[in-house]
């Protein structure tokens, strides 16, 4: 049993006649070193179309995210909270340019008996993002550019240019029905993604003989399915993968591809609150070949609490 992703949040609206409201969002979790840890989320200022602080990363789909009990979600989807500068450019009533410029962090581990990696982030990452409205869903393709760098074994410095392109859309089908997809394909992108971030994969050296820094090439896909049998009863079909291609240096323990599969049911007797069943099976193969699999029943409660205070003047 946790209540480890239960969130606490305060979103503060002051307003000022020349740029609308301005507004401060602040958001926890207990995801932090112990179970009883809070782990910060969100902590951003918003004013007109410019946002500085730490949200989601520019490079993923919030509204693509499938309707999971499981807290993470499946692999291969980007899922990132990054500190970050944004500007949004309305290009039209149901279209928006949206810049940003994120913290850096080159995820990087390899070590031999004498030395262990020391990544380095040269510049910031830099985030573009286009997004459309129509009157069933929304597509949006967003692209990132960044510079990975460490120490290498031979005691130089190497750097290397990584790239990745998302693509991910929402459909609103027959009676409710929803559809998601999205795919996901760079270079040095493993920090991004599901399953992958944190790995320190996003580049490795080539061999013992080519001591030299490459960005590993990475792929992702993400399908989510939400049938709704009754007004308050819904369940959803999830998929999700990941892989990550490897340079001959990296031991045969790394990280190479895996799987996840979800199927739920979710009953919303009143108001906010939901109580669900979720069935989970994941598979993982790791660079020499090894594999393994996992099931898991899980089983949820989730009330939202809304507190509103408006000024009546």
């Amino acid at each position: 049993m946790s209540i480890r992703p239960t969130r606490l949040n305060l979103d503060f609206r002051i307003p000022f006649t020349q740029f609308g409201d301005i507004r401060f969002f602040v958001e926890a979790d207990f995801f932090g070193s112990t179970s009883t840890t809070p782990r910060l989320r969100h902590a951003y200022a918003q004013a007109h179309n410019l946002l500085i602080g730490q949200t989601f990363t520019n490079f993923m789909d919030p509204d693509a995210l499938p309707d999971t009990l499981d807290f993470i979600g499946p692999s291969g989807m980007p899922f990132l909270l990054n500190p970050q500068f944004r500007y949004v450019f309305a290009l039209s009533k149901k279209t928006v340019l949206v810049v940003s410029a994120e913290k850096p962090s080159s995820d990087i581990a390899f070590t031999t008996p004498q030395f262990s990696a020391q990544p380095n982030s040269p510049s910031p990452d830099g985030i573009i993002r286009v997004r459309q409205e129509f009157q069933r869903g929304h597509w949006q393709l967003a692209s990132v550019l960044r510079s990975i760098a460490a120490y290498l074994p031979d005691g130089r410095t190497d750097s290397v240019f990584g790239w990745g392109v998302n693509t991910t859309g929402a459909l609103s089908v027959q009676r409710g029905d929803h559809l998601i997809a999205e795919g996901t394909y760079g270079h040095g992108i493993s920090r991004y993604l599901n399953d992958t971030a944190g790995l320190g994969i996003d580049a490795a050296v080539i061999s013992v003989a080519n001591q030299r820094l490459k960005a590993t090439p990475a792929v992702g896909t993400a399908f989510g399915y939400q049938h709704y049998w009754a007004r308050r009863w819904r369940s959803n079909l999830v998929y999700g993968y990941a892989e990550v291609q490897n340079t001959a240096y990296r031991p045969g323990s790394t990280f190479y591809k895996s799987d996840y599969s979800a199927a739920n049911i979710i009953w919303n007797p009143a108001g906010s609150l939901n109580v669900g069943t979720e069935l989970l099976y994941g598979w993982q193969v790791l660079k020499k070949g090894l594999s393994g699999n996992a099931l898991r029943i899980q089983c949820s409660a989730k009330y939202d609490y809304v507190g509103i205070d408006r000024d009546k003047r």
